[in-house]
C-alpha cells in the first residue's frame, strides 16, 4: 500500500502547475491526470494525462507542465495511477484550489477529500524533473489506496509461455459454429492453420472456410461439427451442425483456447502479453466466463472482458486504434448493463494495437475490478456499495441477494481469447463509414453472413498474412489468497 504520502500543488510562474509525490519503494510509475475547472467522473474525463516514469534525484515524483494557463482561484480536479511492485494503485476525486506558491491537498480539509470512483484514463507522455521540494504525510479519505489484489497474497496458478508448443493440457479448444451467441461468421475449429505457435508466439488465426472445404461447400454443404473434428463443444445457435440449405456454411474457420475444465480463479490477478489483428471485421477478445452460471444463464452469472477490438484500420474513429474492456452483468439477455462498467483507450492518429505487443492486466477482488494495458488503468470498476442489482436500477427481484456486494462477480470465472469475424449484435454499429467501402451487412440482415461473404474482394486484402492473427506471448494467471 502507498503510506499516504501527500501530493504537493505548486501555481508557477509566470504560467503552468506542479504536481510533487514522495518515493516508496517499489514505485515504478506515476500518473499525472487533471482537469482545470472541469469535473471529472472518478477516472474519466482527464484531459491532461502525463506519466512519469523515473524520479527525481531528490527522490520525488515529479510533474511539471509549463504550457497550461492556471490562475489563483482556478480548481485543479486530479486523480492519480501509481505503479506499485507490478499493481496499480489509483486515488480518485482529488481536487486543489490554486493559490500563489505550493500547498498540499489535505485529506483533512476541502482540497483533499476523495473517493474511489470508476471510469477510464489514458496516458500521453512521459517526463521527469529534478528539482527539490518537500512532502509531508496526510491520511483520510484522501491518502492512496491499492488496487485489488495489492493487498494479501497472489499465488500463481497458471502460465504459459508457449516455449513448448500449444499445450493441450492447459487449453481446451473450443469447437463449434454457435457463433458466439451473436452469429458471427465463424466457425471455431481446432485446426492447426487456425491456432499454432511460431518462435514462441501463440497465433489464433481467422481464415476463409473455402480454403479448406472449397467453395461450393459454403452454398451446397452440409457441416458435421463432430463428425468432421471428433467434438462439438456447444450445440446453442446450431453449433454442431449447419445446413447450406438453411443459410451458407460460417465462411470463415477460427479459433478459441480456453482454460474451461482445467481450472478457474476466484479473485487474483491476469496478465497477457498480446499484439491485436488488424483485418476489417475482426474482432479478438480476452476475457473471463463464469465456471457454473451460479446466477442464471448470460448475463446473469457476469462476464468480464478483458481487451476488445474491431480490427478495422478505417472505422470512423472506433476500429484499431481503440482497444475497450466491459463488465456484463444483468437480470436477463436484454438487460444488460455493461454500458455501466465500460471503458475504452484510443492511441493516436496513425497508431494502432496491431502495431506492438502490449500487456494487459486484470486485478480483482471483492472491493474492485481494474482492467489495465500497460501498467496505465482503462476501466476501474468500484464494487457498488448497495451492490449491483441497485446500481443497474432493477426491479425484477434481485437475482443475487443471496452473494455479496460485488455479485455476480463473487464466484469463479474460467479465462479464454478468441478471435471472431463479423456478428449481427451491434459489436460492429450499422451507418458508419468503413474505409472505401460500407459495411457489406445490417444488424437486421437475415443473410448477413452471405453478403459478408460476398463482399470478400473488398475487406479480403486486409487480412494480410499473419497480421490477422491475434499474437499471444504469454499467459500468467494469479489466484488470491
Amino acid at each position: 500500500m502507498v503510506n499516504g504520502e501527500t501530493v504537493v500543488v505548486c501555481l508557477l510562474h509566470p504560467r503552468g502547475i506542479e504536481f510533487k509525490l514522495a518515493d516508496e519503494p517499489g514505485i515504478d510509475a506515476v500518473g499525472f491526470h487533471y482537469n482545470i475547472n472541469e469535473n471529472l467522473q472518478g477516472t474519466s474525463g482527464s484531459q491532461n494525462n502525463y506519466d512519469v516514469h523515473q524520479k527525481s534525484v531528490d527522490g520525488l515524483w515529479h510533474h511539471i507542465n509549463r504550457n497550461i494557463d492556471v490562475n489563483p482561484g482556478d480548481r485543479v480536479n486530479y486523480y492519480l495511477y501509481i505503479s506499485k511492485n507490478g499493481f496499480a494503485h489509483v486515488v480518485t476525486g482529488q481536487h486543489w484550489t490554486a493559490t500563489v506558491g505550493c500547498s498540499s491537498d489535505n485529506a483533512s480539509g476541502s482540497s483533499g477529500s476523495g473517493s474511489s470512483s470508476s471510469g477510464t484514463s489514458s496516458f500521453s507522455s512521459s517526463q521527469t524533473f529534478q528539482e527539490p521540494t518537500h512532502v509531508r504525510a496526510a491520511s483520510g479519505p484522501g491518502s492512496l489506496q491499492p488496487a485489488p489484489s495489492s493487498s494479501g497474497g497472489l499465488r500463481l496458478v497458471f502460465q504459459d509461455d508457449f516455449s513448448n508448443g500449444l499445450d493441450l493440457s492447459k487449453w481446451k479448444h473450443e469447437v463449434s459454429a454457435f457463433g458466439g451467441g451473436n452469429w458471427e461468421f465463424q466457425i471455431y475449429s481446432p485446426d492447426r492453420k487456425n491456432s499454432f505457435v511460431r518462435d514462441g508466439i501463440l497465433h489464433l488465426k481467422p481464415t476463409p472456410t473455402a480454403d479448406t472445404f472449397g467453395e461450393s461447400f459454403l452454398h451446397s454443404g452440409f457441416l458435421d461439427v463432430a463428425e468432421q473434428w471428433g467434438i462439438c463443444t456447444k450445440a446453442e445457435f446450431f453449433g454442431c451442425y449447419r445446413n447450406s440449405a438453411d443459410a451458407i456454411i460460417p465462411p470463415i474457420m477460427s479459433a478459441k483456447l480456453i482454460t474451461q475444465s482445467h481450472f478457474a480463479i476466484k479473485y487474483g490477478r491476469v496478465e497477457v502479453v498480446a499484439k491485436m489483428p488488424v483485418g476489417d471485421w475482426i474482432w479478438p477478445a480476452i476475457w473471463l466466463m463464469p465456471s457454473d452460471d451460479h446466477y442464471g444463464g448470460w448475463p446473469r452469472s457476469g462476464e468480464i472482458d478483458i481487451v476488445e477490438t474491431r480490427c478495422n484500420r478505417n472505422y470512423s474513429d472506433i476500429g484499431i486504434k481503440r482497444m475497450m474492456s466491459s463488465l456484463h452483468w444483468g437480470t436477463r439477455w436484454d438487460q444488460d448493463r455493461w454500458q455501466l462498467t465500460t471503458a475504452h483507450r484510443d492511441l493516436t492518429e496513425g497508431s494502432t494495437w496491431g502495431d506492438d505487443f502490449h500487456t494487459y492486466t486484470m486485478d480483482w477482488d471483492s472491493t474492485h475490478i481494474i482492467i489495465s494495458v500497460d501498467g496505465q488503468p482503462v476501466l476501474t470498476a468500484s464494487t457498488p456499495s448497495e451492490g449491483y442489482y441497485k446500481k443497474g436500477g432493477f426491479n425484477t427481484g434481485n437475482i443475487w441477494a443471496t452473494g455479496g456486494k460485488d455479485a455476480p462477480f463473487d464466484e469463479h470465472f474460467y479465462f479464454q481469447m478468441n478471435v471472431a469475424v463479423g456478428g449481427t449484435n451491434g459489436f460492429f454499429p450499422d451507418n458508419i463509414q468503413n474505409g472505401g467501402y460500407q459495411k457489406p451487412w445490417t444488424n437486421t440482415d437475415a443473410k448477413a453472413s452471405e453478403h459478408f461473404w460476398a463482399a470478400k474482394n473488398l475487406w479480403y486484402p486486409t487480412w494480410n498474412g499473419d497480421g490477422c492473427a491475434m499474437k499471444v506471448k504469454s499467459v500468467k494467471i494469479w489466484q488470491k489468497e
